[in-house]
């Protein structure tokens, strides 16, 4: 390629070197001169001169707000607000793939499976493992069976350190703190089933992902206004080692204020279509460019390609804008998530 560029002249060019849309779900994948097989868009494309633009000023005309919001749906809808709208709105779950029957055996662990099994040996003592195992073979259980003593091995010294410092929490049950915050439109009403003592204490035998912290700083937001003033806690494993995350202290004011962002954004989303980047925020707050409208289409692509929660969600709303005001979309990751970036303590 690099030698075509550097001998070829601009004729030439044109005839040798194709660009193809970047998006599996763009128009251009089933124009002339390109050829796409991708029945899951294709009627979307053939009907696109119909299709009504999916994001509108108002979507739906009459709608009687909720009374109070659940803490549990307001974490949902900031999580991933496209794919609550879906879900929780429109009522439609999208599957990325279909589902089929596995007719080979397994002989490595899939990610999921993996990270079950290290929430499995966590709640274990290192004297009692090899019982597990054993247990676990008498069971028939496949992906065990098909592990050697040296994966096992590998596996527990992953969580060893994660072990020995929940220990306190480990063996102890849990109380439950319970929410009820007045705000200026409404109430916030629900549980946080992780409290130990003065602390909220969670943790998550992987990787720390965006949805992790967006439900640890929505934890910390209304234990401020509860009454509490320290942060909860998150542990987690980054490549194999503990880590923890925890928030700086803000004042019960700021708290309040965030809170009232969010509720504002989810009851407008009973009438109107919210969207934020929501998603590898710390790669996208690290590399905010004066194109801002960019670098937000950019994110929002890169979201919608990769694997994860919302990608099927997100390509249906790619696919049928013809122009989503990417500025707003900036402004609105801005308000949610700025504070939150700024007030992280990562250990």
């Amino acid at each position: 390629m690099d030698y075509l560029i550097e001998h070829s002249d601009l004729e030439e060019k044109a005839q040798l070197i194709q660009t193809h849309p970047i998006t599996v779900f763009s128009p251009n994948n089933f124009k002339e001169n390109y050829l796409s097989y991708d029945k899951e868009w294709l009627p979307l494309v053939q009907n696109s001169n119909g299709v009504k633009e999916f994001i509108s000023e108002q979507i739906i005309n009459e709608v009687e707000l909720p009374k109070y919001i659940e803490l549990d749906d307001l974490i949902s809808f900031i999580q991933s607000p496209v794919r609550y709208f879906f879900t929780h709105r429109l009522g439609v779950n999208f599957s990325s793939s279909e589902e089929s029957i596995e007719e080979t055996e397994h002989f490595s662990l899939s990610r999921l499976d993996e990270y079950t099994l290290l929430d499995e040996l966590l709640n274990i003592k290192n004297e009692e493992i090899e019982n597990f195992f054993e247990k676990e073979d008498l069971k028939g259980n496949s992906l065990v069976l098909n592990f050697g003593k040296l994966k096992k091995e590998e596996l527990n010294s992953r969580i060893e350190n994660m072990r020995s410092e929940l220990a306190g929490y480990l063996n102890q049950d849990s109380q439950v703190l319970e929410i009820n915050v007045t705000l200026d439109q409404t109430e916030l009403v629900g549980n946080i089933s992780h409290q130990f003592g003065n602390d909220i204490v969670l943790w998550r035998t992987g990787a720390l992902r965006d949805k992790d912290v967006i439900k640890l700083w929505i934890y910390y937001l209304v234990s401020i206004l509860s009454g509490k003033e320290n942060s909860p806690v998150f542990y987690y494993l980054n490549n194999e080692a503990l880590a923890q995350l925890s928030f700086n202290k803000i004042e019960k004011e700021q708290a309040k204020a965030q809170l009232e962002i969010y509720v504002s954004a989810y009851l407008r989303s009973f009438v109107t279509f919210e969207l934020a980047i929501t998603s590898s925020l710390d790669n996208y707050f690290d590399n905010i460019s004066e194109n801002i409208e960019k670098d937000c289409e950019n994110k929002l692509i890169e979201i919608a390609e990769s694997y994860n929660d919302e990608n099927i969600y997100l390509q249906r709303i790619l696919n049928q804008s013809e122009k989503l005001d990417y500025s707003h979309i900036h402004q609105t990751t801005l308000d949610w998530f700025d504070l939150m970036q700024k007030s992280k303590n990562k250990g």
